[in-house]
């Protein structure tokens, strides 16, 4: 993005999922560890809450104590049995 957000917050917040929730946004399935430090889990939750308050379906998987590791994270049994009921839901209505 070019540094941090000073000087440059409408980029960022054009940037930012939250801009465009519209209840017209496919059902979503999110993750996320509550250990994460790097991107904040208050987030994910905010983005869920957005979507939720717009209408559109979504899951949110708080997985505690994980960080920002997609191999841990996308590697839970919890996310794996998630993930394949929320496809097969939406890919075979």
């Amino acid at each position: 993005m070019g540094g941090g957000p000073t000087g440059r917050g409408e980029l960022y917040r054009m940037a930012s999922p939250l801009a465009l929730v519209t209840p017209a946004a496919a059902p979503h399935l999110l993750a996320h560890g509550n250990a994460d430090d790097i991107v904040l889990p208050g987030h994910s939750t905010a983005f869920a809450a957005a979507l939720h308050a717009a209408g559109v379906e979504v899951r949110l998987l708080e997985l505690p104590g994980i960080g920002h590791d997609g191999h841990t994270l996308y590697g839970a049994e919890e996310v794996k049995s998630e993930v394949l009921d929320f496809f097969t839901r939406h890919l075979n209505p």
